[in-house]
């Protein structure tokens, strides 16, 4: 789990794209094989699955793609911003650091942890 603070975004799906490369880009870097991402933005799955539709996020979609074939099993869902807590609390608590650089936590936080569970009930 990790949060990092992007700034000068122009709209969520830009900012969803932006999260999304950098998360595979740490679960490449962490040699991760199975890996599933959640996003609340409806808009980004269609995006990332044709590759000419979004020219504001093509250079990440395809960035996002070339990623992923270095992880053995991923999946991008949609998962709706009510059953999705966790994403929630974490873009928060990004937009609350007080610098750009990366936070990842080896071990899930305490403050996530209820919130863990609750998910998986509304999952």
């Amino acid at each position: 789990m990790g949060a990092r603070r992007l700034l000068k975004l122009r709209n969520p799906i830009e900012a969803e794209t932006k999260a999304l490369r950098w998360a595979v880009m740490m679960m490449v870097r962490l040699n991760y094989t199975n890996v599933v991402s959640e996003t609340d933005c409806k808009s980004l799955l269609p995006a990332l699955q044709d590759k000419n539709s979004n020219p504001s996020i093509l250079a990440y979609t395809q960035d996002i793609h070339n990623l992923l074939t270095k992880i053995g099993t991923h999946q991008v869902i949609f998962k709706c911003r009510q059953s999705n807590g966790v994403a929630d609390m974490t873009a928060k608590e990004a937009i609350s650091l007080n610098h750009e650089g990366p936070v990842l936590y080896s071990n899930m936080p305490s403050w996530i942890k209820f919130l863990v569970e609750v998910d998986k009930l509304a999952g």
